[in-house]
């Protein structure tokens, strides 16, 4: 069996973890893969190729406009990881490790964007692998979060939390609070005891969110 392999572009965040690739059907506003089809990444696909990724020995590389597929060239690493999870919305890298000159790169807004090469399947175009990962300033598929607008390392505050946010995900807070989440973190006054995280939000992200949002996250029949 063979894989064909797919370069498209995604906004993602650049902080303590950011999504590569969304959940379910997708495909690039440029057309691909081609005559009306969808890629397809399921739950449990996803979760096979964050544990195949576990099990290597090298990183991943982050490299610049997919210079690592262009034998004979320079490839120098913007960055590099090794964990993948899958959640409800997507695959997700969770360790992002960036060299100081893409750091400087993403907070000049030179390199905006980033760009997944994976394999998968030539039928039924499910997702079978992941190859690399690349800086890019040409979005092919949008919706995720804009490298620029977080910071490079992990924040605890409302700003830094929020900026992080994909529209999809701020709707979905700001319904369970029912209020604006600046709103939200204003009204939290002091600290208490996390309660643990609900099903489908990772224990990292969820401490955050408490911290800032508090006890409205818990209003009766928000989780």
């Amino acid at each position: 069996m063979t894989y064909h392999l797919a370069a498209l572009n995604q906004v993602v965040a650049s902080g303590k973890a950011f999504r590569i690739l969304p959940a379910g059907a997708f495909s690039s506003n440029d057309g691909r893969p081609g005559d009306g089809r969808s890629w397809m990444l399921s739950a449990d696909r996803g979760q096979a190729i964050a544990a195949l990724a576990a099990q290597r020995s090298n990183d991943f590389v982050i490299d610049y406009e997919h210079q690592t597929l262009k034998p004979g060239q320079k490839n120098p690493a913007a960055g590099w990881f090794k964990a993948l999870e899958m959640r409800p919305d997507g695959l997700y890298v969770t360790d992002p490790r960036w060299t100081d000159e893409a750091k400087s790169l993403i907070q000049a807004q030179q390199y905006r964007y980033i760009s997944p090469v994976f394999s998968y399947h030539p039928e039924t175009l499910e997702v079978m692998s992941l190859h690399s990962l690349a800086l890019t300033n040409n979005p092919a598929l949008l919706g995720l979060t804009d490298l620029s607008r977080v910071a490079l390392t992990d924040q605890s505050s409302a700003d830094g939390c929020f900026a992080a946010l994909d529209a999809q995900t701020r709707d979905l807070l700001e319904r369970m609070t029912g209020m604006p989440l600046e709103q939200a973190a204003a009204e939290q006054q002091a600290r208490v005891q996390v309660p643990p995280a609900p099903q489908g939000i990772i224990e990292e992200d969820w401490r955050k969110l408490y911290h800032v949002l508090g006890d409205s996250l818990l209003a009766e029949g928000t989780i």
